[in-house]
């Protein structure tokens, strides 16, 4: 059955992407990571690999992987995933130039079956292959909008919540950490936050052609000079054949500016490498020639022995000096080890906790205040913050609590506290006398989470926000910088 999933799905390093369901039934051929041995058995690149904390890619794979998979690893705890979502998918698959998904779970064979933008092309043994109907965007793409320079703080955290907004997608963002205030001072555009992000539209569309080896990426572009985005994970060895720069941009890929219509990057080595490499090539072939000589076999073994030797003899009288330091080293190891792995202090979360289910709403302000003041990105911080409006609320602070909910919204669209943010927000700026952002709440509340109890309760109780005269059509409004409720969607999934 791998065989026939791989022989399917046969292709090369220029193919577009793929990506597997997480499943413990992959353990069958041999591992649940089964096929990250795509590139080795079918030749086509893949999103997930072996060492997680190596790509700046790696938190937003994972993240696809929720949105693509019945059940998920979470490997980061410091980051909040999805729940199984073709539509909330699609945009990052086509982000990663991904065409090709292999699923196994009923529920998610269902999910893909009955999308019409996902056609099922294999079915045997439990698995399903399928293809993304619509043309894939390729390696290389021309930005369509001027790149934005992030200045804030903790760009991975920045670059992921604007990864879980599709509007935004489009806007790639270069963080100053990384390149430098010289370098950054190139850039025009220039935000601390994804909420509000600057649109700049490049006027034309481009044709660009790519052409991937394993060290090598070069393109035809009808655009020199645009930003062009390549869809490879960055890394600073990554340089291009001119000379000109290559930056980091969102999510992780490489940003270049080709100066003439044909361009290239290469992946280049450091004398570190390259001493390794020659130490390689040496070791093999000593190692080859003492197969066929005994001669030179002796004598390699003969001069590794008066190098080493000495060193052999010191330690073995020194033996158990040496043998006490390593215990100890072992010893403080050990405990370095459980120190760092050990759960941060949970006090004033579980205060925060007990005052709000006493409904000690002054002191749950202030405790999930200075709880939440510190950025996050776990479900115990959007937990925190939806108590937080509730509970500026509760206080009639109701501007304070719009901040609130608002934030929440941006930051945990993928968290389901969708329907009562939305509700909140439509008492709160009810409260304000600001009926047209109570009305668009209402409208977005009616319009995502018709069925909802939320949706009920806000028609009882503020039926004049749905009447239908004065009411906003949602999807009518056009974006606004300084209208968060146009932000997007909320409330998508997860937990």
């Amino acid at each position: 059955m791998f065989k026939q999933i791989n022989d399917h799905a046969r292709g090369d390093i220029n193919s577009p992407r793929m990506v597997f369901e997480h499943s413990q039934q992959h353990n069958k051929f041999g591992s649940s990571r089964a096929f990250e041995n795509l590139p080795f058995f079918a030749g086509r690149s893949t999103l997930e690999g072996v060492f997680h904390q190596v790509s700046l890619n790696s938190p937003y794979v994972f993240y696809i992987q929720s949105e693509v998979s019945e059940k998920t690893s979470g490997p980061f705890a410091q980051y909040t995933y999805m729940r199984l979502n073709p539509d909330a998918a699609l945009p990052h698959l086509r982000l990663y130039n991904v065409s090709t998904i292999v699923a196994v779970s009923a529920k998610a064979r269902q999910a893909y079956d009955a999308h019409p933008r996902f056609k099922k092309t294999f079915s045997a043994g439990g698995y399903s292959i399928y293809e993304i109907v619509d043309e894939p965007t390729g390696y290389v793409v021309a930005a369509e909008n001027e790149p934005v320079l992030y200045e804030g703080d903790d760009y991975k955290l920045a670059f992921y919540r604007w990864f879980k907004h599709p509007e935004l997608l489009d806007i790639p963002m270069v963080p100053e950490k990384i390149i430098g205030e010289q370098a950054g001072r190139s850039f025009a555009l220039r935000t601390d936050t994804p909420a509000h992000l600057p649109r700049n539209p490049y006027p034309t569309k481009c044709e660009v052609k790519s052409h991937l080896e394993q060290q090598r990426i070069s393109f035809d572009t009808s655009c020199p000079g645009r930003p062009h985005i390549v869809k490879v994970s960055y890394f600073p060895r990554w340089k291009s054949l001119d000379g000109s720069p290559v930056y980091p941009v969102s999510p992780g890929f490489m940003l270049v500016y080709p100066p003439q219509s044909h361009f290239e990057l290469y992946y280049g080595r450091r004398l570190l490498d390259w001493f390794a490499l020659g130490l390689t090539w040496l070791g093999l072939a000593w190692a080859l020639i003492s197969v066929f000589s005994r001669r030179a076999s002796e004598a390699g073994i003969d001069a590794l022995s008066r190098i080493l030797g000495p060193v052999f003899a010191a330690m073995q009288q020194r033996r158990r000096v040496l043998s006490t330091l390593l215990l100890l080293l072992c010893i403080l190891l050990a405990f370095g080890s459980r120190y760092a792995l050990k759960k941060p202090d949970d006090t004033l979360h579980k205060q925060a906790q007990e005052a709000y289910r006493q409904r000690d709403f002054e002191r749950a302000v202030d405790l999930l205040s200075r709880w939440t003041a510190e950025d996050k990105d776990t479900f115990k911080q959007a937990t925190a913050l939806y108590q937080l409006g509730v509970s500026q609320s509760e206080l009639g602070n109701h501007a304070a609590a719009v901040m609130v909910h608002e934030r929440l919204r941006f930051d945990f669209p993928n968290v389901n506290y969708g329907a009562g943010t939305l509700f909140h927000l439509a008492r709160n700026y009810s409260a304000l006398g600001l009926s047209e952002k109570s009305r668009k709440a209402a409208a977005l509340l009616d319009k995502d989470f018709g069925d909802s109890n939320w949706t009920k309760r806000l028609k009882r109780e503020e039926a004049q926000l749905f009447d239908r005269d004065s009411s906003v059509d949602a999807e009518s409004q056009p974006p606004d910088a300084e209208a968060p409720l146009d932000s997007g969607k909320a409330g998508n999934g997860g937990s």
